[in-house]
């Protein structure tokens, strides 16, 4: 390619991209208030933990990625709390020494967790 003397050629340069960490952190935020339904947040959790490691490994958008893996990884700790508080509590009213017959176990399930009571009455 022949230029003027006094003037380089126009070369493009390639636009930064930030896919991977920008898709981390959004699927973080995401899985926050997910987690604290019975941790159904650690699934987009491990998802944007994925995207978080492969932004970085990419090394494109390290910053976002470092953030994005913050984010799903505290999204995940919750969840799996969530998680194991609710099987914890669930588990309690399983047990048949405790608990012998179905109205009991019942019972049980409306004590331990009030948002699911088959009679709003009571």
């Amino acid at each position: 390619m022949t230029t003027m003397p006094g003037y380089r050629p126009h070369v493009a340069v390639p636009a930064k991209q930030q896919g991977m960490g920008t898709a981390s952190i959004i699927l973080g935020v995401v899985a926050v208030p997910l987690a604290l339904l019975v941790g159904l947040g650690a699934v987009p959790a491990v998802v944007g933990l994925a995207m978080g490691i492969a932004g970085v490994t990419r090394q494109r958008d390290r910053g976002r990625a470092v953030f994005g893996i913050v984010v799903c990884t505290m999204a995940l700790v919750l969840a799996l709390g969530v998680l194991t508080w609710f099987l914890s509590r669930a588990a309690k009213c399983g047990d048949l020494t405790r608990y012998p017959d179905s109205t009991a176990r019942r019972q049980c399930v409306e004590q331990e967790f009030p948002f699911a009571r088959t009679n709003p009455d009571a």
